[in-house]
Order: C-alpha cells, then structure tokens, then sequence
C-alpha cells in the first residue's frame, strides 16, 4: 500500500516539477515587457537549445540510470492503482445517463497509456 501512495505522489510531483519549468519561459524583456520563448523562425536554434537544456537538468535530478529500478516499481505499482481506480468507477457507475464517471473512465485510461509511455521512455534510457 505504501508503495501506490509513494508511486502516486511521485507522479504529483513530477508533474509539478514539469509544470514549474514550464513556466520558466517567460522572461521580462524592456522594463515591463514579457516574451515567451518560442521555436518560430530564426529563434528555433536558441528554442531547441534550451529545451536540450531543460532535459539535461530533470536528466540530472531524476538519476534514472541509478533509481531505473524504483521508477519502474512505481510506474507498476501506478498502473495497478489506476486499474484498480477504474474498477471502482465501473462498480459504482451512476445509472441516470451522467457522463461524469465515464469521463474519469476515459481520463483513468489516457493516464495508464502515459504510464506505459513512461515505462518505454525509462527502459530506453
């Protein structure tokens, strides 16, 4: 049970911490002036610099080559989480035409298609 929780909160973060350098784009420019970091025209090879950049750094912090193992575990132990999350939707599925549940359905199983993503992009690395 500890490990879903762990598992669950290191998705959170990690999303977090994606959302955070997301933002790190916007730089003020002239006084007030704010400029979002784009790849149009001739700004595409600074763009692509930083995005390397970035990569190196969460690279750098999440020492995949090192912890491959522990990821691995809880990207496992996420998916059967949200397997079991899925069943639970099923089982308790409103029977007066709301679309609510079968949203979070729908929404359940794009996250267990970007956990088998994560799993490939950790078992290449």
């Amino acid at each position: 049970m500890n490990y879903i929780i762990t598992g669950f909160l290191i998705v959170i973060v990690t999303y977090i911490i994606l959302t955070i350098y997301s933002k790190i784009g916007i730089r003020v420019v002239e006084g007030l002036t704010t400029m979002t970091a784009t790849g149009v025209a001739g700004s595409a090879p600074t763009y692509s610099e930083t995005i390397k950049s970035k990569a190196t750094q969460l690279q750098d912090i999440l020492l995949i080559s090192k912890y491959r193992q522990d990821y691995e575990n809880i990207i496992i132990n996420m998916e059967d989480y949200v397997n079991l999350l899925i069943v639970q939707q099923i089982l308790n599925l409103p029977l007066d035409g709301s679309m609510t549940s079968f949203t979070n359905i729908g929404a359940l199983h794009q996250s267990k298609q970007a956990l088998n993503d994560a799993m490939k992009f950790i078992d290449g690395q």
